[in-house]
């Protein structure tokens, strides 16, 4: 099974929550933070989705997590730690893959993310994590 990761802001407009276009690493205009098969980075979302949302994880299949600043601060110091979670789950998706080594290959764009999360909750957008499988 496959895990795709996105992340991705929101503006109020009015009445209204419009997707806006975040600036990647180069500066360019993107969709949004894009991850697949960060098992740990996903592992840090589960447990925060299951912490604040009373349903079956299987609703955070397609579903969204509102990201504040507490949780991006404390996710940039566990990657710049290299502490992001173990999920014991991680077969479910891809048994091959080794979740420590996706970490560290991760680890530029999770503190990118990080960064550009920080920008955009301080300029009053909302910020969200969404994933499916």
């Amino acid at each position: 099974m496959s895990l795709n990761q996105h992340a991705f802001s929101r503006t109020l407009i009015g009445t209204d929550l419009h997707r806006s276009a975040p600036i990647n690493i180069d500066g360019q205009p993107c969709t949004g933070f894009t991850w697949h098969q960060h098992i740990k980075l996903h592992e840090f979302m589960e447990r925060l989705y299951v912490a604040r949302v009373p349903l079956h994880i299987h609703t955070f299949n397609g579903g969204e997590l509102e990201l504040f600043i507490v949780d991006i601060d404390r996710l940039e110091q566990q990657v710049m730690d290299a502490r992001l979670p173990y999920s014991e789950d991680g077969c479910f998706f891809e048994a091959w893959i080794d979740q420590d080594q996706m970490a560290q290959d991760m680890r530029a764009q999770d503190l990118a993310f990080c960064a550009w999360a920080r920008e955009q909750l301080q300029a009053g957008n909302r910020v969200f994590y969404s994933c499916c499988w």
